[in-house]
């Protein structure tokens, strides 16, 4: 899954070139109250939760341990919150322009082409209107990026298409993001929505698409996800149509803890009911190794094979930012006081539906 983050890193480039765009004298910074864009597009996501590692694989024969399943939802959540700040990048950058309207101009990129950046007043997207919209063109007119957003209530929409920003960047040839972002969403003082369409698949385990939710309180993030596996096969190699990788989360920026249960629904699931407790990773497990080893050998001993093997399965996952993300799961609850009863209740999240995000196409306005 390290192709994953691949995406990311030519849309650096754009940023770089966004700066060498802006003005030379020394005055010339993001904070000037000309600037009309707003200045963030993310939310910090504590350690806990997020981590750049997609997993260790120090599980032995006899059990699956937790840091092999936990790991790679911290991993999928790096991604997202990494394609949220390479959108803050991109603004900071054109900040630097001190922009105070509607503008364009154009600049040579690393891939050696003309890109054309216009911003416009008062445009009408997603059922509503923005007192501003920004679009960048490749120098064949395709669209690379574009960014809606107010500057009297701050929320803002960002879309790229990262082959189009640099078109070196092979990997991925049909990725687009879109990063939504608002800090007027009732119920949280900051909320964004990450999505991924598009990734390219080559091994079983890859995602081709992915959805995150981020929304902060005070101190609490909730946190929920899905990423999509067409082709993903976990034991029974019989089994097709790819399954969804589905979350929720509790962390705490400032304890830098973290509370997850996971799941394994089918990605043509069509309801995001129960989905993490019909379809949690220890029953999705259980299941297909007691439908490969049951009648093959004695009953009491598969029962106890595949109990020992999933037992690190069994929800929810705990972390800790400080001891590295992941130390317990099940009834070993951390003996940190922030786990609370209230911290640990998940209730009220609920992941996507599962066959929505295998059907998602991130598209232009």
């Amino acid at each position: 899954m390290k192709k994953l983050t691949s995406y990311l890193v030519p849309v650096i480039a754009i940023v770089l070139m966004f700066y060498a765009c802006g003005k030379d004298d020394d005055n010339n910074n993001s904070t000037n109250v000309s600037n009309i864009l707003i200045t963030t597009m993310s939310v910090d996501i504590p350690d806990a939760i997020s981590g750049a590692s997609n997993g260790k694989t120090s599980g032995t024969n006899e059990s699956l341990e937790g840091n092999e399943i936990y790991e790679h939802m911290r991993f999928f959540v790096n991604v997202g919150e990494s394609a949220a700040e390479i959108v803050d990048n991109i603004i900071t950058a054109i900040n630097k322009n001190n922009l105070s309207g509607p503008a364009e101009f154009t600049f040579t990129a690393d891939d050696g082409r003309t890109k054309i950046v216009t911003i416009v007043a008062n445009e009408f997207y997603d059922g509503e209107n923005w007192e501003f919209f920004l679009e960048m063109l490749d120098q064949d007119s395709s669209k690379a990026l574009q960014v809606f957003w107010d500057t009297s209530t701050v929320k803002g929409i960002a879309i790229l298409d990262p082959d189009k920003i640099d078109i070196t960047n092979t990997d991925n040839p049909d990725l687009m993001g879109k990063v939504e972002y608002s800090e007027v969403e009732s119920g949280y003082d900051k909320r964004m929505i990450v999505t991924l369409s598009g990734l390219t698949v080559t091994e079983g385990t890859d995602l081709d698409n992915m959805k995150m939710f981020v929304g902060k309180s005070g101190d609490v993030l909730d946190v929920y996800a899905n990423s999509n596996h067409p082709n993903v096969q976990l034991v029974d190699t019989n089994y097709t149509g790819g399954r969804n990788w589905a979350f929720r989360a509790h962390a705490h920026s400032t304890d830098d803890i973290g509370v997850a249960e996971v799941g394994l629904p089918p990605s043509s699931t069509s309801t995001n009911v129960d989905i993490l407790s019909d379809f949690s990773i220890d029953k999705v497990l259980s299941e297909e190794l007691h439908n490969m080893y049951d009648g093959t050998q004695d009953s009491a001993y598969v029962d106890s094979a595949i109990t020992e093997f999933v037992k690190y399965a069994k929800p929810p996952g705990y972390f800790i930012g400080a001891q590295g993300g992941y130390v317990s799961n099940g009834d070993s609850i951390p003996s940190h006081t922030g786990f609370t009863t209230d911290f640990l209740d998940l209730s009220t999240l609920s992941p996507y539906v599962p066959v929505t995000i295998r059907d998602q196409a991130v598209t232009f306005h």
